[in-house]
């Protein structure tokens, strides 16, 4: 067991990974000693949730849909650039003429995600986990308040929709763990690294849930017992309130990296500490990377230039990173007070074309997405002390 330093003094109720008080369980044996010295086994489920957002769930509720249509044999071909469906009787339709056969299609009752999983009692306790990608999971008994529901991004959808069918009433009876080698190519096709990939199924009644480390924070969630592991695809989708935001990923869903590093060539997948953004980082942010970016720290001395490279390998020590966060939060904060003409000026935002309405939603979305990405690059300056460095790495 890994002992946790949090004290689960969050901010605002929002969740924050390094103040979980959570320890890291490495071990079956370490977890099932927990489990009973707590009492939890015998326990009657009344609903489960999660922190955050699901992060496969922006959209892809379709192709969820079209992959299970094309096992079954419905779907013949899809023809992404024109957006069309061939379908098993030879007729081509429009992937939007098919939107109801994709709400019939049956997919399974799986979601991915980086917070904490929530299972909650009938008698008010809750049990919190997150496994740890080829280190263990993460358990909490009482730790996170219940009416938590936002983290490194805001609650998107409530998993008890999904699950409810499974698991209600039903009492907690037992627990096993597994474990298996795997090879993956990460950051580079020629590069394979030996990663190990625990799962842990939690068995209530005759439903088992099986939670399946994937890389860094990630995770599946997904039912195992056959008769209540289907799900409509619309059914799906419905769940989803899909809240517009920039999601932040703990892991390597996006393109632009953020990790800590003790050399050049960190090996990703087992970091649980790097995170990353679809693309941009916030717009603020540009500025002042170039600013505090020092052509003279070691790591430095490979870069194609002596300057901040977007495309590039960028490091930082960690008190030019709170430096940085810092000067953005104060920057962040006049631009609050300007009106929507100025905010448009200083972050780059065209406003000729796009209505007032429009523009007030983009700006009011890079203000929360600054906001977000500030917290979570200042937590990794301030607890990693075992690395030398926070790298920057483009696409």
């Amino acid at each position: 067991m890994i002992k946790s330093n949090g004290t689960n003094d969050f901010i605002d109720n929002n969740y924050n990974k390094y103040k979980w008080s959570a320890n890291l369980y490495e071990t079956a044996e370490e977890i099932h000693r927990f489990f009973t010295h707590i009492g939890i086994y015998g326990k009657r489920v009344i609903k489960i949730d999660a922190i955050g957002c699901m992060p496969s769930s922006f959209g892809h509720w379709k192709a969820l849909a079209i992959d299970a249509l094309k096992q079954a044999g419905y779907i013949r071909y899809r023809n992404a650039r024109k957006d069309e469906i061939e379908l098993y009787d030879g007729t081509v339709r429009s992937a939007n003429d098919c939107e109801e056969i994709f709400r019939h299609a049956r997919t399974e009752r799986r979601v991915t995600l980086e917070e904490p999983l929530r299972i909650l009692f009938e008698d008010g306790s809750t049990l919190e986990l997150q496994p740890i990608a080829g280190k263990g999971l993460r358990i909490g008994y009482n730790t996170l308040p219940a009416e938590m529901k936002d983290g490194i991004n805001h609650h998107q959808f409530d998993l008890n929709d999904l699950f409810a069918s499974c698991l209600s009433g039903e009492k907690f009876d037992s627990f096993h763990m597994k474990s298996a080698n795997e090879y993956r190519n990460i950051n580079h096709p020629y590069i394979r690294y030996e990663t190990i990939t625990y799962t842990y199924a939690f068995e209530f009644g005759s439903t088992e849930i099986t939670i399946q480390d994937l890389t860094a924070c990630r995770y599946e969630v997904f039912c195992t017992d056959y008769y209540h592991s289907r799900i409509t695809c619309g059914d799906f989708a419905d769940i989803v309130t899909q809240k517009e935001q920039i999601p932040i990923y703990d892991g390597l869903a996006g393109l632009m990296k953020i990790y800590p590093a003790n050399s050049s060539d960190e090996n990703l997948s087992l970091l649980s500490d790097c995170f990353t953004v679809p693309y941009d980082l916030p717009r603020i942010y540009n500025e002042l990377l170039v600013e505090n970016f020092d052509p003279y720290h070691p790591f430095n001395k490979e870069a194609r230039r002596n300057s901040y490279d977007y495309y590039y390998w960028n490091y930082f020590t960690q008190e030019s990173i709170i430096k940085t966060v810092h000067q953005a939060t104060k920057k962040l904060e006049k631009i609050k007070d300007l009106n929507l003409s100025d905010q448009c000026r200083f972050l780059s935002y065209r406003a000729d074309r796009h209505s007032d309405e429009e523009i007030r939603n983009l700006i009011d979305m890079e203000i929360d997405f600054t906001e977000r990405f500030s917290k979570r690059l200042l937590g990794l300056a301030k607890h990693t002390p075992n690395y030398t460095a926070i790298c920057f790495a483009g696409p």
